[in-house]
């Protein structure tokens, strides 16, 4: 925006003459626009980004032990629930990297990904006593739910706060 210097309305920067007095603005100096590189990083606390990586870590794990659970490591889960367990162990762990080494197109879909891991969390912990005959193994697959809805949620908040393109103020 700039000023007029006769009739001191203010006008957009691309003005050429006033369209209030018809003054020539032409020669009034604009405003130097200010580039805001999109690929540059929030200004991070240390605990912030220790927070960010912690959680990374954990949706790792996460997707390692269920990958070892879908191949049979800890006991059968069935037929059926092998693979989901392969595949999305993989998956899991894949994003969980992704975040970890900020890879920016990851970030677009993190916040669905965060959803369905609580999902998936909530029917862990109400499937677990269902399906489960081995005792260690249905409270091993609780504990992993509680903990899956938990990381996600701190994922989700971490995600938003590290996403790549986003500058502080």
């Amino acid at each position: 925006m700039i000023k007029c210097p006769k009739c001191n309305h203010t006008l957009v920067a691309t003005t050429m003459v006033c369209q209030f007095c018809g003054t020539d603005v032409s020669q009034v100096p604009r405003p130097v626009e200010q580039k805001v590189d999109k690929n540059a990083y929030k200004m991070l606390s240390k605990s912030t980004l220790r927070g960010f990586y912690f959680v990374c870590g954990i949706q790792v794990a996460l997707g390692i032990f269920e990958f070892l659970l879908g191949m049979g490591m800890f006991g059968s889960p069935g037929e059926m629930m092998k693979t989901v367990y392969e595949v999305y162990g993989l998956i899991l762990a894949l994003v969980g990297t992704l975040l970890m080494f900020r890879i920016a197109a990851i970030y677009q879909v993190s916040s669905a990904f965060c959803a369905v891991e609580v999902v998936l969390g909530v029917v862990f912990i109400i499937s677990a006593p269902l399906t489960i005959e081995i005792p260690g193994l249905k409270w091993g697959i609780i504990v992993m739910g509680a903990i899956q809805m938990i990381s996600a949620g701190f994922l989700f908040y971490f995600a938003e706060e590290t996403a790549v393109g986003s500058m502080s103020a």
